[in-house]
């Protein structure tokens, strides 16, 4: 076993964790509304990785996962978790490329949040200039915002079904509670599921 990792569920695992590996696991069954509304199986993108619980899922689902996971011991991780059908990114998601710092949370790596200036590069969706985007998949503790931003071409351009979590963390960068969903509604997109403190928005009609 490698130093400070250890053995959960068949995933190598931050050992320091203590909160977020109680409820990941058993998590991973909010995408399925998501799923079900979803008509094809090419591409999915989703965020924050975390040492790859939900990409892997997803992976199994899907012909390719592209994944993003900004802390370096979570991404350690994850890159040992997933199957070779994931492209995974040590980066966050924002508006426009640049450099970000973390607050970190080593009880719990699921809490893990963009503050201030620091080093972990900062990329777009629109920069992976996707031929295919069936289901795009954030939880970026309030960083929804300036991540739907970065993906405005490719939203418009492919339509996915989108999964993002609204708890009113946005609130740390400048963003209302349920901002991000009247911007996906200027889109053309409508709430279709909320489930637990994620909410499900397709362009699909009913």
């Amino acid at each position: 076993m490698d130093k400070n990792r250890m053995e959960l569920n068949g995933f190598k695992w931050p050992d320091g964790d203590v909160h977020c590996r109680k409820v990941v696991f058993s998590s991973v069954i909010d995408m399925e509304p998501a799923l079900r509304l979803t008509d094809g199986r090419a591409v999915a993108v989703q965020a924050g990785g975390n040492c790859g619980v939900w990409p892997a899922w997803l992976a199994e689902r899907f012909e390719r996962v592209f994944t993003f996971e900004p802390d370096q011991t979570n991404f350690d991780c994850l890159v040992q978790n997933v199957p070779e059908n994931v492209t995974a990114y040590r980066a966050a998601l924002g508006s426009k490329r640049g450099r970000v710092g973390m607050c970190l949370d080593t009880r719990n790596i699921g809490a893990h949040f963009i503050d201030g200036k620091g080093s972990i590069p900062v990329k777009t969706i629109d920069s992976l200039k996707l031929k295919a985007c069936d289901y795009l998949c954030l939880d970026v503790e309030g960083y929804e915002m300036p991540a739907l931003i970065g993906s405005v071409q490719t939203i418009n351009e492919h339509r996915p079904v989108i999964q993002i979590e609204d708890k009113g963390l946005s609130e740390r960068y400048g963003y209302q509670r349920g901002e991000a969903i009247d911007w996906l509604k200027m889109l053309g997109y409508r709430v279709r599921h909320r489930v637990a403190r994620d909410v499900i928005l397709s362009c699909a009609p009913a």
